[in-house]
């Protein structure tokens, strides 16, 4: 399993060596998702997707059934 450490509002995460690890927040995180393959028709999603739906599309790619806690849809 994984661990996961959330820091509480005012505390700072300090490595081994020194730095200072900035915290990621629940704000929007842009970044392109790209998916190539035998299969997958050439398009641009326009609308924010939620990273919920990386797990079903991922599965629908590979022909697998999506993780038992998936609630969202495949992108495509």
């Amino acid at each position: 399993g994984d661990v996961v450490i959330v820091l509480r509002s005012g505390w700072r995460s300090i490595g081994t060596d020194g730095q200072i690890s900035a915290p990621i927040t629940a704000a929007r995180v842009e970044f392109p998702i790209i998916f190539y393959g035998c299969g997958i028709a050439p398009q641009t999603i326009g609308t924010p997707v939620r990273v919920d739906c990386l797990a079903p599309t991922v599965s629908k790619a590979l022909r697998i059934r999506a993780p038992s806690g998936c609630s969202e849809l495949p992108l495509f």
